[in-house]
């Protein structure tokens, strides 16, 4: 058991010392802004080694608290993080057309009917 969790430490110091490097060499700051957001997450994954290495339970509060402010700190940054373009419009894939305009359908007509609903019209049994 020691071993694998020897394992999983190191696994985490390499994974910190990869995301670090590309906080620092992170050319936009969307780039720091997801390794913070892991850095924070190998640190409550170092928590948990530790909570299971040394069979305490009470660092459950250190879990909470760090997932709040990894949480807090990540909608903080996307908040107020500027867009490259400010014009440009936003669209989810490149293939979407906003000029064709949208069809109105009858939300009734496209329902399914079900054998309730042929009762209370008088054609069921």
């Amino acid at each position: 058991m020691i071993y694998v969790l020897g394992a999983c430490m190191l696994m985490l110091v390499i994974a910190a010392l990869l995301v670090t490097a590309r906080a620092v060499k992170g050319p936009t700051s969307l780039d720091r802004m997801v390794s913070v957001d892991m850095i924070s997450s190998i640190l409550i994954g170092s928590v948990a080694l530790l909570a299971a290495l040394t069979r305490r339970s009470d660092l459950l509060a250190l879990f909470i608290v760090l997932s709040l402010v990894g949480f807090v700190g990540s909608m903080t940054l996307a908040r107020f993080i500027t867009p490259v373009d400010p014009s440009a419009k936003r669209t989810f894939w490149k293939d979407t057309q906003h000029d064709e305009p949208a069809q109105k359908v009858h939300p009734d007509s496209a329902a399914v009917k079900h054998e309730v609903d042929a009762l209370e019209n008088g054609s069921g049994s």
